[in-house]
């Protein structure tokens, strides 16, 4: 498993940043006016655009799944941490001396 480290301090500024620069690259559109060319290049060069407008609206669902990720991940973390401060040294240890032995009933 890939272990991940959170920097405590950064983490809201790099998620509004990650989300600022997702919106940006969801905003990405492009057109063409073929007019009334009927040329086939022209035909599938409108189909080009069509197909990468169609992908960048999938990559922008991607970052929206994403953006909620950390959204998430930050609030398993604050929970975590809530449950964390309310320990006693004395129940980490008894906790750590469980786990050493086999002791620990989860």
């Amino acid at each position: 498993m890939a272990e991940l480290f959170l920097d405590p301090t950064g983490f809201d500024s790099q998620t509004d940043t990650f989300v600022s620069a997702s919106e940006s690259a969801k905003a990405v559109s492009y057109s063409c006016d073929a007019g009334s060319a009927e040329l086939a290049s022209v035909e599938r060069y409108v189909e080009c655009i069509t197909e990468f407008n169609n992908t960048v609206k999938e990559f922008g669902l991607l970052l929206d799944s994403d953006a909620t990720a950390l959204r998430e991940i930050k609030a398993q973390w604050m929970n975590a941490d809530n449950a964390i401060a309310n320990y006693t040294i004395g129940e980490v240890a008894l906790k750590g001396f469980k786990v050493l032995f086999g002791l620990d009933e989860e």
